[in-house]
């Protein structure tokens, strides 16, 4: 698991302002075994994200939203001595 944060500068209306947003990573991975001693392992890690905020400029105001998914996805060789 982890935890992920995002600031977004963004310009709606004439107004510059940074949204801001945190959030937990969804984590999901399988080992597979190939001799006794080295196992291949691959990761999926995504954080889907929705981030809003309301902008106001004298009488106009707006909401401004931003979709966020990252997704990462890591392999890797483990070799056990033991």
């Amino acid at each position: 698991a982890g935890y992920l944060h995002v600031e977004k500068d963004v310009s709606a209306i004439g107004v510059n302002t940074t949204i801001k947003e945190n959030s937990f990573t969804v984590f999901g991975g399988i080992e597979l075994p190939i001799y006794k001693s080295l196992v291949a392992y691959i990761d999926v890690a995504g954080t889907p994200m929705k981030i809003e905020t309301d902008v106001t400029n004298g009488s106009r105001s707006a909401k401004v939203t931003v979709n966020y998914s990252p997704v990462t996805i890591g392999m890797g060789l483990v070799f056990y001595i033991f």
